[in-house]
């Protein structure tokens, strides 16, 4: 027959803290094992809980933000076809902007510059020459500009092209010189700053261009013009003077 030992009875148990437990439980209290089973499912549960409900405010959130953007509107289009539009108008104008477009027929002269070299904004890097439109501009003394009126004839010999005479009719004379430009200021002008001029500029057009004699920017020659009260005997004096200063133009002057 065996012995009869003494023996003790045992119960699982754990301790719980505050921040764990329930409201209506102590702050330290003993539990059984299948109460500590359910307090756990509780709090996960309540927490799963928070966690959804964060998560549906977050989308009814972004909804509310969609259904605004959506029903955003600049003018008639909507605000992302909108700014798109702006994009693209922005890509557009800076492509235009890109091509340096002549003004009228023309070329370029004495150009310096080749792809890949920077240049700044507003900055001139070339020298564009008009061939639609020019004018010559004659300089004749001032007794010689009273009977002058737009439309009289005038005739123009260019040394480049000797022998040759170009008709031109006058456009206008030109009313004002450089040396009568005064500066304005606090002192009173010195006499010797006072110039008066002999000369005035009378601009001329020439009636019809000859494709065989283009003409030359820069190109100078003489001209006579003709006012329509003047003599027919000193008409005719004056083309037989620029003829014949045409024709010495075939010998060379390296003095002149």
């Amino acid at each position: 027959m065996s012995d009869i030992t003494p023996g003790t009875a045992h119960r699982r148990t754990v301790t719980v803290t505050s921040d764990l437990s329930p409201e209506h439980l102590a702050p330290i209290v003993v539990l059984s094992t299948p109460d500590m089973i359910r307090l756990m499912e509780e709090t996960c549960v309540a927490a799963v809980q928070q966690l959804i409900e964060a998560e549906l405010e977050s989308a009814r959130a972004a909804q509310a933000a969609a259904e605004i953007s959506l029903d955003s509107e600049i003018g008639d289009e909507h605000t992302a076809v909108a700014e798109v539009l702006a994009d693209l108008n922005l890509a557009k104008y800076n492509l235009e902007h890109s091509v340096v477009r002549a003004p009228s027929d023309g070329y370029v002269s004495n150009l310096q510059i080749y792809p890949g070299t920077y240049i700044r904004l507003k900055t001139p890097v070339m020298t564009f020459v008009n061939s639609e439109k020019h004018w010559m501009l004659a300089i004749i003394p001032q007794r010689g500009v009273e009977r002058l009126q737009p439309g009289d004839d005038a005739q123009v010999a260019f040394e480049m092209y000797p022998g040759k005479l170009f008709d031109a009719e006058v456009e206008n004379v030109v009313w004002a010189t450089g040396e009568s430009q005064g500066m304005p200021g606090g002192q009173i002008p010195h006499i010797n700053q006072i110039r008066a001029s002999r000369l005035f500029v009378v601009r001329l057009r020439l009636k019809e261009e000859d494709p065989a004699y283009p003409l030359r920017f820069g190109a100078s020659g003489l001209a006579a013009m003709y006012s329509s009260d003047a003599a027919d005997f000193l008409l005719v004096l004056r083309r037989i003077e620029i003829q014949s200063e045409s024709f010495l133009n075939y010998i060379y002057n390296p003095f002149k």
